[in-house]
Formats: C-alpha cells, structure tokens, sequence
C-alpha cells in the first residue's frame, strides 16, 4: 500500500504543478497581451501625433493604471489597430494628379466595368 500511496501522492504534486504553473504562465500572458495591444492601438492611430512618447511612458511607467487611464481616456470608435495592411486602393487621383486610365478595372473593383479615357 506504500507504493500505492507514493504513485498517487506523486501524480497529485504533478497535477498540482501543471496546473499551477498553467494559471501562472496565463496570468502572466494576459498583461504582456493587453500591453502589446495597447502599443498596437498606441502607434497606429494618427490623431495622437505628439502623445505617442508620453501614452507610451505612461503605459510603461505605471503599467496597469497606465492601461486603464490610455483605455478610458482614449476617444471611443474612431481608429481600431490596423492588424494588417489594407489591400484596398483610393477611388480618386490624389490632388494635382490624373485619375488611373485604362482598360484594367483597379484593385478592390471586382467586377467594375472597365475605365475607358476620356
């Protein structure tokens, strides 16, 4: 009956260890997530030009305060972090410039009739 006891005790302390060290590797991840998200948000938005350097040593400096004070503060709905490069190409010349010709339609037009010159 030792063996017995010493086979469960071990498999208890194991299991006790995994998922110790489980909750412990996600407790630590979420803060390094929301961190990360938050310099995401932080450098990608372009009504923050200036701020950037100070949101940024906030974030830094007083870590979860910092998170909470930039995500409370922050104008609601105006600029979400751009996770990925947009594949879609302006509708109009930029000023100065002659819209595209050709018989191509343009990216992100799928099924456009085709643009004839003038």
């Amino acid at each position: 009956m030792d063996f017995l006891g010493d086979v469960l005790r071990t498999g208890f302390q194991l299991l006790f260890m995994a998922v110790f060290l489980g909750g412990m590797a996600i407790l630590f991840l979420i803060p390094v997530v929301l961190v990360v998200y938050t310099f995401m948000d932080i450098f990608n938005r372009d009504d923050i030009a200036v701020g950037k350097l100070l949101w940024s040593l906030v974030v830094l400096l007083v870590p979860f305060a910092g998170l909470g004070i930039y995500w409370l503060a922050r104008p609601a709905g105006e600029q979400a972090p751009a996770t990925t490069m947009s594949m879609h190409r302006a509708t109009t010349a930029p000023e100065g410039e002659a819209p595209p010709v050709g018989d191509a339609p343009a990216v992100g037009d799928a099924g456009a009739a085709p643009r004839r010159a003038a």
